[in-house]
């Protein structure tokens, strides 16, 4: 007997499978972009920084949280390129 529960574990797992196959390709696409969110002093409320934030935009699936597929990035060790590239693409 399939459950809700086991019906939806099954399906996040395959939508997990799916993400870890799409990663490489998605690097190689440009689906990933920078948001630069702005950082304010608390004493005076002057732009001090800002934060780079990483975003997927998957063609098929839409926009990919970061909750998402950060951490599976991190599981697989794809986060290192990841990274590289956030880097090279902010200071560029």
């Amino acid at each position: 007997m399939v459950t809700r529960n086991s019906e939806s574990y099954s399906l996040a797992l395959i939508r997990k499978a799916e993400l870890i196959r799409e990663l490489p390709s998605a690097l190689a696409e440009g689906q990933f972009f920078i948001v630069y969110q702005p950082q304010n002093s608390g004493v005076d409320g002057a732009l001090i920084g800002a934060e780079a934030l990483l975003r997927w935009q998957n063609p098929r699936k839409g926009l990919v949280s970061p909750v998402e597929f950060i951490p599976i990035s991190e599981q697989t060790g794809f986060i290192i390129e990841l990274t590289e590239w956030l880097f090279r693409e902010s200071f560029r």
